[in-house]
């Protein structure tokens, strides 16, 4: 293997008074082939080789000139790298910017599977005759952990299956019908933007019809946008609402906003915690309140693991949070007679105006004692949320 390297001598640690070991580090310059940062290790191709090394934990990041974290190296990006030559741990990473979008797609009828970094991210399932509505399902972490329920439900675990799929917009009153249950339909008309992704980020948008028998209540284009980022992975939900037909009407009750159904393990039930950005935890203390934001996380596997709903602070009203221990979450901000003691307020939308919802969703995994600061993470993804 040819290297374009550099030697140096460096001490790297005292045995005793009289013996200090000395150690050359090497720098070569390739291609990233696959990076994992959880298990620390990097495996790059220099001139036809390929070397796997372990990274260190003190390891110095830099994508184009500017510090980085592990995990915004990508695959297919040209590194300079400089590892400890008989260790082989890896002490500095410069990077190029680009190399290999992280999230591809694969359009298989009913639905479009997502991957990151070529590992499953979810199912966009846009057709389902057991479910009447669009929906994510099985939602994992960056690294293969679960924060949705599994669907289909197994025979242990199916509760709610055809209210609480996974991740999905759902409406009890929508002029008068239940869309959360079942009695409408949200009918998948079409892909207006075939999902496309480029750099971190990656989209599509459609069409979808609510429809109640033989008529139409409204149209919705829906855009979905992710963002791959360093602390995990925002899934941005845009949905506008439109009838050139007819007025309508979104009804004052609990069932009504972005919901989720959490993974086994991570509901209160099985040990989990929620808490949102009051500080309040678990369904008694944060059933019927408004917030920023609302969490689930838990440990996992020698992990810790959580998701983040996020409404727009620019949607018409500020969301209630209808929660519970079993692991549902719904950030609502419909509810006004349901959560307070205020009359019924529907929201009235007039014929050819247009309504718009917009919430975030943020998915996460980290090495236990490490989580995000979520309060952090959260103005952090405004900004991100104000750029799709």
């Amino acid at each position: 293997m040819r290297h374009l390297f550099l030697r140096t001598s460096i001490v790297i640690g005292v045995i005793s008074w009289a013996n200090v070991v000395h150690a050359e580090v090497i720098t070569i310059e390739g291609t990233i082939r696959s990076i994992d940062a959880t298990t620390r290790t990097v495996t790059v191709d220099a001139d036809g080789e390929e070397k796997t090394l372990d990274v260190s934990r003190k390891v110095k990041v830099s994508v184009g000139g500017n510090a980085a974290a592990l995990d915004a190296l990508r695959s297919g990006q040209k590194v300079k790298l400089s590892y400890h030559d008989d260790l082989e741990i890896v002490l500095k990473i410069e990077a190029a910017p680009g190399g290999q979008a992280p999230v591809t797609f694969e359009l298989q009828g009913h639905k479009c599977d997502i991957r990151i970094d070529n590992e499953p991210f979810a199912s966009y399932v846009f057709r389902d005759e057991g479910i009447l509505r669009p929906y994510f399902a099985n939602v994992y972490t960056r690294h293969g952990i679960p924060v949705t329920r599994r669907y289909p439900a197994p025979p242990n675990d199916n509760d709610h299956a055809r209210g609480q799929p996974g991740l999905s917009l759902a409406f009890g009153d929508l002029n008068g019908i239940d869309f959360f249950s079942g009695a409408g339909r949200v009918r998948h008309v079409e892909f207006v933007e075939e999902p496309t992704a480029k750099d971190n980020s990656a989209t599509f948008a459609v069409k979808n019809s609510y429809e109640a028998g033989r008529r139409t209540i409204c149209e919705e284009k829906c855009q979905i946008t992710l963002h791959v980022q360093p602390e995990g992975t925002l899934l941005v939900w845009d949905s506008v609402f439109q009838s050139k037909k007819r007025d309508f009407y979104f009804g004052d009750m609990k069932e009504m906003g972005l919901g989720l159904r959490v993974a086994t393990s991570l509901k209160v039930q099985s040990g989990g915690t929620m808490i949102d950005s009051e500080g309040r935890v678990n369904q008694r203390g944060i059933w019927g309140k408004q917030a920023d934001w609302c969490q689930c996380s838990r440990a996992v596997d020698g992990q810790q693991a959580g998701v983040v709903l996020i409404p727009d602070p620019s949607n018409f009203r500020r969301s209630w949070f209808h929660v519970r221990d079993y692991g549902f979450m719904v950030a609502n901000p419909f509810g006004q007679s349901v959560f307070t003691d205020r009359r019924r307020n529907d929201v009235e939308v007039r014929k050819n105006e247009r309504f718009r919802l917009r919430f975030g969703v943020f998915i996460w995994d980290s090495e236990l004692g490490e989580a995000p600061d979520i309060d952090a993470v959260y103005r952090s993804l405004l900004r991100q949320m104000n750029k799709s």
